[in-house]
Parts: structure tokens; C-alpha cells; sequence
């Protein structure tokens, strides 16, 4: 109150139905509710309303092939955009609205004309489902006590888990004939999700903790640590998603160049093709 009495002073103009003169541990600022307290974000109830609500009423245009300018449509990804706060996969469920936006600014302007594809509405179903649940967003960093290291070949893949830089737990397989196709992206992102899986009980043991997962694939630990993909990489970042979610999981991500992945590297690598490296110390 003093410091409101001072500016007053100074001129001042302060409008006290909108501000929060009395210390609180849960506060409404720039459309969000912060809990102090347990350092999370959630949207407000009007903002959750009012999102859903915009969402039915593109489903109703969609489904009716209405015309709307393709500005928009760049309005509502914007609205969208503005949840990554809180929804950190919003990248994953915009795949179909993005496409349709960029495809029809090749031919035409931002005040252009657009029919919007059917296909986009099993994304708005997904946003208004996880607009509704509202589950609030912790931003509290928690410290990284698990580090996993992987690596995929053509023939195999293998994964690393270190725990408070002391403990290893060593994980790997071989590649069916259908995976040895897939490309080098595909594959790491394919070992990390089945590294997580694999020491899945170590998690249920000890849920709710930060890991840090190590790759040599750019690709994959960008992709993971934005949660955004290309089209033919996206379900497979989606998979992961779900699988870090169920096991309650802060993520981050680093690049790990290769000539420092021997470990993994050799090993993933160690198949009746022979993929092997020579060690010049035994010459």
C-alpha cells in the first residue's frame, strides 16, 4: 500500500480493481494462473472456455466447407501457439493445420480465400480434449539424476543408463527386418523410446524425476527436445511423448558427438556384419 501511496504521489494513476494489492500464492497475469506455491501454470477458466469454444466453431465450418480467409486460420494456430506454456506437445497436434496454412499461401495472399481440409478436425478434437483437461504445467527445473545414452546401427541398437553418474544399466536388441529399413532418424528415435521402456520399473520407482537423454542423431534430440517433428518422424515423437508422460519424466536433450559415444556406438554396432574398430594400442 505505501508503494501504491508513493506512485500516487508521483502521478501516478492506479487502477485497484485490476491489481493484486494482498500477497497471494495463486494469481491471474497475461491470461494465465500461476501457483506460486507449487510452481506451475494453468490457463484460466475463461481462457479454456473461450478456447473450446473456438474450436467448435471451426469444427462447424470445416465440417460445412466454408470459406474463411487464410489469415484466419494463421489467427487461430497463433492462439494455439500462445498454450505451449502448458501444453508442450501443442506442435504435435498442429501438423494438419500447418500443412493446409502453407500449401494455400503458394498460390495465394494472407487475405486469401481457403476451403479448410477435413483432416484437420482430428487435431481440433485433440486440442479441445487436452484444452479441457486443463492439467497445469510445472516450470520448476528439477535436477537431473538420470542420463541416457543411445545409439542405433543397421543392425542393432543399444541404450545407456547412468544414474547419478555411478550405476549403468545396459539395454539393447537387435533390428527386425523391417526396422534395419527405416532411416537413421527413425532408428535413434526408435532407441531412445524403447530405452525409456525397457528400465521402465526404475522410473515406477522413483517417478516424477528429470533425465537427460544423450544422442549423436541431431534429428532426434531436437525433434524430442521441441516435441516437434517432421510428417514422417511424427508419430514416433508422439509415441515417445506418451511413453515420457506415463512415466512421469522431465526431459532434456543433447546432442553427444559420436567420437565421444564410443561405448554405445561400439556396441550397438556389434553384429555378425562386423562392424567393428580396431584398436591401434593392441598393434
Amino acid at each position: 500500500m505505501e508503494i501504491m501511496r508513493t506512485l500516487e504521489q508521483f502521478g501516478w494513476i492506479i487502477s485497484t480493481e485490476k491489481c493484486e494489492i494482498e500477497p497471494k500464492q495463486v494469481i491471474a497475469f497475461l491470461e494465465w494462473i500461476w501457483n506460486l506455491k507449487e510452481i506451475n501454470i494453468r490457463i484460466s477458466e475463461e481462457i479454456k472456455l473461450k478456447m473450446i469454444q473456438a474450436l467448435k466453431d471451426w469444427s462447424n465450418i470445416i465440417y460445412k466447407s466454408k470459406n474463411v480467409k487464410i489469415r484466419q486460420l494463421a489467427a487461430l494456430i497463433g492462439r494455439l501457439n500462445f498454450l505451449r506454456p502448458q501444453i508442450k506437445e501443442a506442435s504435435l497436434y498442429r501438423m494438419e493445420l500447418d500443412k493446409a496454412k502453407t500449401q494455400v499461401l503458394k498460390t495465394e495472399s494472407w487475405d486469401g480465400i481457403m476451403i479448410v481440409s477435413r483432416t484437420v478436425i482430428r487435431e481440433l478434437k485433440q486440442w479441445k480434449r487436452r484444452i479441457g483437461d486443463n492439467q497445469p504445467e510445472s516450470l520448476n527445473n528439477k535436477t537431473i539424476i538420470f542420463t541416457l545414452i543411445t545409439d542405433a546401427s543397421t543392425q542393432r541398437w543399444r541404450a545407456l543408463l547412468i544414474y547419478e553418474n555411478l550405476t549403468k544399466l545396459i539395454q539393447h536388441d537387435c533390428q527386425c527386418e523391417k526396422e534395419a529399413e527405416m532411416t537413421s532418424n527413425a532408428k535413434e528415435i526408435k532407441a531412445i523410446y524403447y530405452g525409456l521402456l525397457r528400465i521402465e520399473q526404475v522410473f515406477k520407482k522413483m517417478p516424477d524425476q528429470a533425465i537427460l537423454i544423450r544422442s549423436d542423431n541431431t534429428t532426434a534430440v531436437n525433434d524430442i527436445g521441441k516435441w516437434k517433428a517432421k510428417e514422417s518422424l511424427i508419430e514416433r515423437i508422439k509415441q515417445v511423448f506418451q511413453l515420457v508422460k506415463r512415466l512421469q519424466l522431465q526431459i532434456t536433450t543433447t546432442h553427444f558427438p559420436r567420437k565421444l559415444n564410443s561405448t554405445t556406438d561400439s556396441l550397438s554396432r556389434l553384429c555378425r556384419s562386423g562392424d567393428y574398430a580396431q584398436n591401434d594400442g593392441m598393434i
